[in-house]
């Protein structure tokens, strides 16, 4: 089956909806089973449904609020750009506010590898300060 560029943004934004309503099982379903995904901060990507899950889990738990806005997707083949804005609080209320760009690969109509690229810097002195 052929996947156009309307399928991919329309999984990159169904994915951060699930992720935003805490739904980890519609977050896997964006992967394929041996997908991956890889933060700046992350020695290796979390492979697989297991390792993803455990990713997804602490996030949900990091954070009492979090929302993600993925804007200016550009879709070319199985290959995908998009620019997020994350808000969110800490567990304290300490607000946190990230930019990031995640870059895509796409196996079978769903995500084969996800790449986040964010200042680390930024991240670190924010919930530093939660």
């Amino acid at each position: 089956m052929t996947y156009d560029r309307d399928h991919y943004e329309a999984l990159i934004h169904r994915y951060f909806l699930a992720v935003d309503d805490e739904r980890i099982e519609d977050v896997l379903d964006c992967f394929t089973a041996d997908g991956q995904i890889q933060f700046a901060f992350m020695d290796a990507p979390a492979r697989g449904r297991a390792e993803l899950r455990a990713l997804y889990t602490a996030h949900i738990a990091r954070f009492s609020t979090h929302i993600d806005i993925a804007s200016r997707v550009v879709v070319q083949g199985d290959r995908a750009i998009s620019e997020i804005v994350f808000d969110a609080a800490a567990p304290g209320g300490s607000p946190v506010h990230l930019e990031n760009c995640n870059v895509y690969r796409f196996k079978d109509g769903k995500f084969h590898v996800v790449k986040v690229y964010l200042d680390t810097v930024t991240m670190a002195r924010q919930l530093a300060e939660a």
